[in-house]
């Protein structure tokens, strides 16, 4: 069983308002973090969830509380049960600051 992760860039003044996935393959807990650029976790978004095969978009809506980030950071998402071939990630975002 292989371990899949994507980072995503997030500009300065966006917040996570949805994740969208679809996979060739099942996936096992999907775990959604924001991080610095460094790497240091800021928030933990969203844990434990799981993907059904056939490529068909799930959108995860209810992610925790994070705080406004007043820095460029990433948004990094694993998933147990996939390669990476075939994973497709889309973040839905929100500019909160002007």
């Amino acid at each position: 069983i292989a371990t899949a992760q994507r980072e995503l860039s997030v500009k300065f003044g966006y917040t996570i308002e949805a994740v969208k996935v679809s996979s060739a393959n099942a996936l096992t807990n999907f775990k959604v973090e924001a991080r610095t650029t460094s790497g240091t976790l800021i928030a933990t978004l969203m844990a434990g969830k799981n993907v059904t095969s056939g490529n068909v978009p799930i959108e995860f809506k209810n992610l925790s509380d994070m705080p406004i980030q007043l820095q460029d950071y990433k948004l990094w998402v694993t998933a147990v049960g996939n390669g990476g071939d075939g994973m497709e990630i889309k973040v839905v975002t929100k500019k909160v600051l002007f």
